[in-house]
């Protein structure tokens, strides 16, 4: 701080904190992640979870407010609804896959 010719060493840290979404961001997407890796029940189960993971971030990014442009909130919803896409369409992949494995296993 001296070397920037500032006395307060944390005002540095304080005027250069952004405060996005990112934390929450990445929490919600840890959060669908493990939904789909290791609880062990069929997609028509998950999917409520899916949906309540997406409202999570755009409904009070939208409602409350944002320090980030709405066009980015847009974006970012619209990343973390291809992202629970993405995960819903790999559980409902392997599930098939259980089921058409079973069914060889039974014949």
């Amino acid at each position: 701080a001296k070397l920037c010719g500032v006395d307060d060493p944390l005002s540095i840290l304080v005027d250069q904190m952004i405060f996005t979404d990112d934390k929450l961001m990445l929490m919600l997407d840890i959060e669908i992640t493990a939904i789909h890796l290791l609880c062990p029940v069929r997609w028509s189960v998950i999917w409520p979870a899916e949906v309540v993971v997406v409202l999570s971030y755009v409904v009070p990014a939208v409602t409350l407010g944002s320090m980030l442009p709405i066009a980015r909130v847009a974006m970012n919803g619209l990343l973390m609804a291809v992202l629970t896409l993405c995960a819903a369409w790999g559980k409902r992949a392997v599930e098939i896959h259980e089921r058409s494995a079973f069914v060889q296993l039974v014949e």
